[in-house]
């Protein structure tokens, strides 16, 4: 890949370009795209990256509109192997969407431009404000804030890329970029098998984690959803998706080329693309073949059986007209006898929309189940707030649709032990009584009490609000007595504080502290007042309500001076042995950038490597080590 033309005089650009991409180089994983080498010629910044035959993952979701549950689940895993070798060596993509996912034609699937997502993306990357970056529909709540983010960050991204092979749509779309952004902090999503039925209902809850707006509620690395995604394989099984695609060519390939010879791995890539196309032709071919053998097979045949035919032709004749005589004297019997009765009825399993039935009496809801057709099963359970013979819990869960034919419904049904109605005590009201009246009052009852502070607007401070179980309830000695006290009424209003002097984030931190919004607009203040807060639309110490916003004016970041690497070629003179033909082989941080065979009549064979900082250099002839050391390309 190269560095498009409009960037390569910025040097921020340039410089996070080399940076980036040479974290990115360290990472090694099956599911991620290598990057070998990044450099510089001829003013062009160039990354080397693994060859991959494949298409988009975007592509693949376009040709199919949605993708089988048991594909979009091995397509999952593969990129969460990505995300997690690349957060244990501390990279977060940022940018995690189906356009950054390679499919090869073998099925697997290879996360490219980690790292240098939010440098090299072009076009497809959107920016909300100076600190959001990252495909709009694709960004977590987080990136759309502008705040710090982190590995979390990309498992919410790729829950969106999970929900789009499930369901073919987005979870949000809108008019603009800015519109989305703010459904990823205000919006839930529409529930997937609400849209998509035939997806697991425990495949569709990880999806979801993945994707919760409150980042604590989420799942916590990708080791940990990995392991939720492998429990629920286990009782399914999983398949190779069927990538092949037609798909345009998004990367520019550079061929460099000397008089008529081409490179070694120009070469090799031609070498590779004409044995596919053998390979394409031989099958082609050999299709050919066993078509006209077939067709041979079935001429040289036909006069034998031509009689046979005529025969079975009178025979199937004779009994299709049977069976439409058949049927026509069935569907009048049917109409006339059975009139409601749909005849599509009796060959569909039916479904049935399970409620939540917690809380109800098992007697009203075993009557009902059966009615429909279900098997119905009870097992005993305990609930100290649920009354004798109430719905603890079911199986299957509740609010979703499942066939009636072959499905048994588990309840778990509340069993109390007969209680002695003597040995129960009344719980009388303390609602409106001082905190330390109302204790006292329950505890020389015998009941135990907690307390749990709220806001109020109508009762006291430090007088009891409501109270759970309610006045007139009956509990055996020892039970617990909720008490919610109050503390005041809720403070609606603030009082502003100095962000004059402030950076972006600790401004939006004390606003958030406050329960008051911040907005950001930009002024050339200079560089001693670079990033920072310049003036704010109120006063310090003025009062607001809570939920107002207070305007501020921060001055323009300057970038500081950027430290571009610089690239530098050293040149190894090797000395061939006499004899035979002499195979060189020279390896830069264990990768092989140099290997021909010479001839001893040479002599000294000069080779040039290039790189920058220090790099360990290998250099054997004939499989016999010539040098093997650290060497300084400053």
């Amino acid at each position: 890949k190269i560095l498009k033309d409009e960037y390569k005089d910025d040097r921020e650009f340039v410089r996070k370009f080399y940076v980036e991409s040479q974290s990115a180089a360290s990472l090694s994983n099956v599911n991620i795209v290598s990057v070998y080498d990044v450099g510089e010629e001829n003013g062009i910044n160039y990354i080397v990256m693994e060859l991959v035959e494949g298409v988009t993952l975007k592509d693949v979701i376009k040709k199919n509109r949605l993708l089988k549950w048991e594909v979009a689940l091995n397509c999952g895993l593969q990129i969460l192997n990505a995300l997690e070798c690349a957060h244990k060596n501390g990279i977060v993509h940022r940018d995690i969407k189906p356009q950054n996912i390679i499919a090869t034609y073998d099925g697997v699937l290879k996360v490219a431009d980690f790292g240098i997502a939010k440098a090299i993306n072009g076009n497809e990357t959107k920016k909300i404000d100076e600190s959001v970056i990252g495909s709009v529909h694709y960004i977590s709540p987080e990136q759309a804030k502008g705040i710090m983010i982190d590995a979390r960050s990309d498992i919410y991204s790729l829950g969106i890329v999970m929900y789009e092979m499930l369901t073919g749509k987005l979870p949000f779309e809108g008019e603009n970029p800015v519109s989305v952004a703010l459904m990823h902090l205000n919006s839930e999503p529409e529930f997937i098998k609400d849209i998509n039925i035939s997806v697991p209902l425990e495949l569709a809850n990880i999806v979801h984690k993945a994707m919760k707006r409150d980042i604590a509620q989420r799942y916590q690395s990708a080791r940990e959803m990995i392991n939720d995604l492998m429990e629920f394989k286990k009782k399914e099984t999983a398949v190779t998706p069927d990538l092949e695609v037609e798909s345009a060519e998004h990367t520019k390939i550079i061929v460099k080329t000397s008089g008529e010879k081409k490179e070694t791995g120009t070469a090799i890539q031609q070498e590779d693309a004409e044995k596919y196309a053998t390979k394409k032709t031989q099958k082609t071919d050999s299709f050919k073949e066993n078509i006209s053998e077939e067709n041979s097979k079935n001429k040289n045949g036909k006069n034998k059986k031509e009689k046979t035919k005529q025969e079975k032709i009178a025979v199937y004749s004779a009994v299709g007209v049977s069976a439409i005589i058949i049927a026509i004297m069935l569907f009048v019997f049917l109409n006339v006898f059975f009139p409601n009765l749909k005849l599509s009825q009796m060959f569909k399993d039916k479904e049935y929309y399970l409620e939540d039935y917690r809380g109800r009496n098992v007697d009203e809801v075993v009557s009902e189940l059966t009615e429909v057709g279900f098997k119905v099963e009870t097992e005993e359970g305990y609930d100290e707030e649920l009354k004798n013979d109430e719905i603890i819990s079911q199986r299957p869960s509740s609010e979703m649709n499942v066939n009636v034919k072959g499905t048994t419904v588990y309840l778990t049904v509340n069993v109390k032990e007969d209680e002695d109605e003597e040995e129960l005590i009344n719980v009388p009201s303390v609602k409106d009584k001082e905190l330390s009246k109302a204790r006292e009052e329950l505890e020389d009852l015998g009941f135990t009490v907690k307390v749990t502070e709220i806001n109020s607007d109508d009762v006291p401070e430090n007088h009891v609000v409501n109270q759970s179980p309610s006045s007139g309830s009956k509990l055996k000695e020892g039970a617990e007595i909720s008490l919610y006290i109050s503390k005041g009424k809720e403070e609606k209003s603030v009082s502003v504080p100095k962000f004059v002097g402030k950076t972006r984030a600790e401004a939006k931190a004390a606003a958030e502290a406050l329960g008051i919004m911040v907005s950001f607009s930009e002024s050339d203040e200079g560089k001693e007042n670079s990033g920072k807060v310049v003036s704010q639309s109120v006063p310090e110490n003025e009062e607001v309500e809570k939920g107002s916003t207070v305007n501020l004016v921060i001055g323009k970041e300057i970038a500081s001076e950027p430290v571009v690497p610089q690239i530098v070629t050293r040149t190894f003179n090797i000395q061939l042995p006499e004899g035979n033909n002499s195979e060189v082989v020279i390896k830069k941080d264990g990768k092989e950038v140099y290997k021909k065979t010479h001839s001893h009549s040479e002599g000294t064979v000069s080779v040039n490597v290039s790189g920058s900082g220090t790099h360990h250099i290998s250099i054997t002839v004939n499989g016999e080590s010539f040098l093997d050391q650290n060497v300084d390309f400053e």
